[in-house]
């Protein structure tokens, strides 16, 4: 690793110490615990995460940097360069989304939708199944990540790739300029039968959302999940956000930030998000599809995609802290089920992701709904520091989440703002155990770290005619409320101007630079500019409240209004024997009627007819099905509604 990063990771750890030494409100043992995983096991550059509970943000915070070189505090606010396999999760969403519309069945062969056709050379009689390719059976084979950077077949610039639907056919139909390179495009297993980790298959699955839906996969995912979340700071590639404030990923090797780059599998990886959005979204699930009163997916469709698949592993051993965890872990639609044997059976639903540069780990207690997820810079791949992501993800959830109340935090709604309020220099000055010293990496210029005392008799100063003075007054005050946590993506570059200039001349305390020098002009300007963003200028909302509801269209709303006029039911339920279902239709029309197990597959059709207006009953023999969970889906043209219902013998 760079000499240099090791040095400026080592000051953070020994600042952060100096700044929260005597302020209890700042450090806590979650603090200590973070801190020495990011130094004592591994040199983590920044992390930030966020605990959900009772359908709020219960806590979340940032730690380290962002940017080393640029000394971007890493805060709740800023965008993650991408979140790797945790991105499967979204694609997942997207697929069912558009299988609980009947547009497709979870066991139709693929080639069924595609323009041109996919298939295992080895097993050409062998047709690969959307169900196939959610839980990584197709037979696909993966593309290695680090290969992929290395030779830069599959990662490219920002804006230079090829479409998604180029890369589909140049990598998986014979041919193509991306075929059978490496290794095979094709495991040499049947589809269907061995479980193999295949980001071209995610891949695969965002080409057939387009296919489907008739828009690009990430227009579709922008439209139909997003923006119905108010998901305002995410998107696939970084001509959707602002790269003046994303986490950037490092090398191993130099130290250095890496190129930006996107990939042309995409779909499997490549999200770009931040820790406030990302909650919305990990809600919307612990919900079981709705978040503040906009549905995104049926209740029904998430139990499904928790339902386990494949079975993984059992009886897996994992340490934390030095304890061992055992567990069990299933794959899936999209989540993994991981049961922790040793903790009583606690169940637990989500995700982990690696990338080059990130580690991420989003998971979902079931057994008291609450969850959280950490979004981190690693250097590359080492296990060591994404060890360390865990072993926090673990801490979070064994020793934090039952202590904190959530009492007066407000709702995780489209009106959500973390800390959004700027405040002056002599707010920062007066209210010293309000500084998150954890999270503000605090270097003015290139000399050296600076102590609380040194901050407090820089900012106690009466010197005014030193440009130098006032630029780093405003510089702090800016920074304190970056890592408080404000929306201030658009000061971001005029703190990184101050820097610059700051470092140039090893200031504030060597060689002070008078107002009538260049220099002193320029740093004169860019004090006014962050001294006017701090007294409030520029806020959108008053510092002593939220603002109200955001005013949106939802055509989501509008659906489920519609359909309640269909009235589907299924009684009794449980039902043994014979079950009765009942609808009502306000005008006539083609009604399909289908029974699914809660794996997705499909059991019977019991009607696929056109039916005239009103009140409609139909028997249901139960006797030829196992006991267990069922999904009684009912399509009428662009409504669709689904009915859990249980069978007992």
């Amino acid at each position: 690793m760079k000499p240099k990063l090791i040095q400026k990771l080592f000051a953070l750890i020994i600042t952060t110490v100096f700044f929260t030494t005597g302020f209890a409100q700042t450090t806590t043992p979650l603090d200590d615990y973070i801190l020495f995983q990011m130094k004592g096991k591994y040199y983590i550059p920044g992390l930030a995460f966020s605990l959900i509970k009772n359908g709020k943000i219960a806590l979340t915070k940032g730690y380290g940097y962002a940017n080393v070189e640029k000394d971007i505090p890493f805060t709740p606010n800023i965008i993650m360069s991408n979140i790797a396999s945790v991105s499967k999760t979204v694609t997942a969403t997207a697929v069912m989304k558009l299988w609980e519309q009947g547009l497709f069945q979870l066991d139709d062969p693929i080639n069924n939708y595609l323009p041109f056709g996919i298939t295992n050379p080895n097993f050409p009689n062998t047709p690969i199944t959307f169900r196939m390719l959610l839980c990584h059976t197709s037979s696909i084979h993966s593309d290695d990540p680090i290969d992929l950077f290395t030779n830069f077949k599959y990662v490219r610039p920002p804006g230079t790739g090829m479409s998604l639907e180029s890369f589909i056919q140049n990598r998986l139909v014979p041919g193509g300029s991306l075929y059978n390179i490496q290794t095979t495009s094709f495991d040499n297993n049947p589809p269907g039968v061995q479980y193999n980790y295949s980001n071209t298959g995610y891949a695969l699955l965002g080409y057939l959302v387009e296919k489907i839906s008739g828009m690009p996969f990430d227009e579709y995912c922008k439209q139909k999940i997003f923006q119905l979340l108010c998901m305002n700071q995410t998107a696939w590639f970084y001509s959707g956000i602002d790269t003046n404030i994303i986490a950037w990923p490092y090398g191993a090797d130099s130290g250095d930030p890496l190129a930006l780059y996107e990939k042309l599998d995409y779909p499997c990886c490549q999200l770009k998000t931040t820790v406030i959005d990302f909650s919305k979204y990990m809600l919307m699930h612990m919900n079981f599809g709705i978040l503040n009163g906009v549905r995104v997916i049926d209740s029904t469709t998430e139990v499904m995609m928790r339902t386990p698949q494949v079975n993984l592993i059992t009886g897996g051993v994992v340490k934390h802290d030095g304890v061992p965890i055992t567990f069990n872990l299933d794959e899936c639609l999209g989540f993994n089920k991981i049961t922790h044997t040793s903790e009583g059976n606690k169940v637990f639903i989500g995700h982990d992701g690696t990338d080059i540069g990130v580690s991420t780990n989003f998971l979902i207690n079931t057994s008291n709904n609450t969850g959280e997820f950490i979004f981190a810079d690693v250097l590359t791949y080492d296990p060591k520091g994404i060890s360390a992501v865990r072993d926090i993800h673990l801490f979070l959830e064994q020793s934090v989440a039952d202590t904190i109340s959530t009492t007066g935090l407000p709702d995780l709604n489209c009106s959500y703002l973390f800390n959004p309020c700027e405040q002056n220099l002599d707010y920062w000055k007066n209210n010293q155990t309000k500084w998150p010293l954890n999270s503000v990496p605090m270097r003015l210029g290139t000399k050296h770290y600076y102590s609380k005392n040194q901050i407090l008799a820089l900012l106690n100063t009466t010197t005014n005619n030193d440009a130098s003075l006032v630029l780093s007054k405003a510089l702090i005050s800016a920074k304190f409320n970056i890592a408080q946590g404000s929306e201030l993506s658009t000061i971001i570059l005029t703190i990184n101007a101050a820097m610059n200039l700051i470092g140039d001349h090893r200031l504030p305390y060597d060689n002070p630079v008078p107002f009538s020098s260049p220099t002193g002009i320029q740093m004169l300007n860019l004090a006014a500019t962050l001294d006017s963003y701090n007294s409030g200028s520029l806020n959108t909302t008053a510092c002593s409240g939220f603002p109200t509801s955001i005013t949106k269209s939802n055509p989501v709303n509008e659906i489920d209004k519609t359909a309640l006029s269909y009235s589907l039911s299924v009684y009794p339920n449980p039902s043994h024997g014979s079950a009765t279902v009942s609808f009502s239709l306000p005008t006539p029309g083609k009604v399909s009627l289908t029974i699914y197990d809660i794996t997705g597959r499909l059991v019977k059709t019991i009607a696929n007819a056109v039916l005239s207006e009103g009140e409609h009953t139909l028997n249901l023999d139960v006797n030829n099905f196992r006991a267990g969970i069922y999904l009684l889906r009912m399509q009428s043209g662009q409504i669709s509604q689904t009915r859990k219902f249980i069978v007992q013998h």
